[in-house]
């Protein structure tokens, strides 16, 4: 992956991050499929345990409830049209987006260190 492919996704969490919740349910809809991959990116590292953010356990106690949509988000072999519809559901999306600030702050710089270093 390319420093202009990292930037995009950088930018996109960014942008992301800073919408209000309730548009952030319509912007699924509408958002391209690599910007779906960069949000279930996030939650598969965390899935993963290749991500390590403060208040994991508050992060984690909040996704408990739909930890088998998590599973589905995080998992690659799960199509980007499932991810969109399981983001698009209030219930999963609200709690997905309500905990994706705390991981994309622990994200982006691991992104913006990978791009440098290349």
């Amino acid at each position: 992956m390319d420093k202009s492919q990292l930037k995009k996704k950088v930018d996109f969490l960014e942008k992301f991050r800073k919408l209000k919740s309730k548009d952030k349910l319509s912007v699924v809809k509408t958002c391209s499929n690599d910007d779906i991959h960069t949000i279930c990116e996030c939650y598969y590292n965390l899935v993963k345990g290749g991500l390590k953010i403060k208040n994991s356990n508050k992060v984690k106690s909040k996704l408990n409830p739909i930890r088998l949509q998590v599973r589905k988000l995080a998992d690659p072999k799960v199509s980007v049209s499932t991810k969109r519809k399981l983001l698009s559901q209030p219930q999963v999306g609200n709690g997905i987006f309500a905990t994706l600030a705390t991981i994309a702050s622990a994200v982006i710089p691991l992104i913006i260190s990978a791009a440098t270093s290349k």
